[in-house]
C-alpha cells in the first residue's frame, strides 16, 4: 500500500476596498507553511511489514484576490483566486485555488453556502533524502457553514 499526507497553514494579509454595502473586493498576500509526506508498505508473508516514509516541509508565498455581490441582506455570490509559485534551495512548486459560489444568511450572524472549487498543487523536492514531487487536485462542489461579525 502506499499513501500521501499533506498539511497547511495559512497566514494572509489583506486590504478590501469595499465601494458600497452590496460589493466587497479586495487582493492580499499570504504565506503558506505546507508539509508533504508519502510512505510505501511493504507486506512479505515470512517478515514483517516495512515502512518507508519520507517527509518534508517549505514557505511558500501567495497572493490572493475575491469579489463578492450582495443583492440583499440575505444572499451573497462571489469568488476568489489564490495563486502561488515559488523556487527556494530545493523546493520548486505551485498553487492554484479558485473558488466560486453563493452563501445565504439564515441569521444575523450564521449562515449556509455552496461553492464550486478548483485546487492543483505541484511540488518538487530534490534533498538527499527525497528527490521526487507532489501532484494533488481537487474539483467539485461543496457545502459550508459560514459565521460573520460586526
Amino acid at each position: 500500500t502506499a499513501g500521501t499526507d499533506f498539511q497547511t497553514t495559512r497566514v494572509f494579509f489583506a486590504r478590501s476596498f469595499d465601494t458600497d454595502r452590496h460589493v466587497d473586493y479586495g487582493v492580499g498576500i499570504g504565506l503558506h507553511w505546507m508539509e508533504f509526506g508519502a510512505f510505501v508498505k511493504r507486506n512479505v508473508i515470512s517478515n514483517p511489514a516495512e515502512v518507508s516514509t519520507v517527509k518534508t516541509s517549505a514557505p511558500l508565498p501567495n497572493i490572493g484576490a475575491w469579489y463578492y455581490y450582495s443583492p440583499s441582506a440575505k444572499w451573497y455570490f462571489g469568488g476568489r483566486l489564490d495563486w502561488f509559485s515559488a523556487s527556494i534551495d530545493n523546493y520548486d512548486g505551485s498553487l492554484i485555488n479558485i473558488a466560486a459560489g453563493a452563501n445565504y444568511q439564515l441569521f444575523n450572524n450564521f449562515g449556509i453556502g455552496l461553492k464550486y472549487q478548483i485546487f492543483e498543487l505541484d511540488l518538487n523536492v530534490n534533498e538527499s533524502d527525497w528527490h521526487g514531487g507532489v501532484k494533488q487536485s481537487f474539483k467539485g462542489v461543496y457545502v459550508y457553514l459560514s459565521g460573520s461579525w460586526k
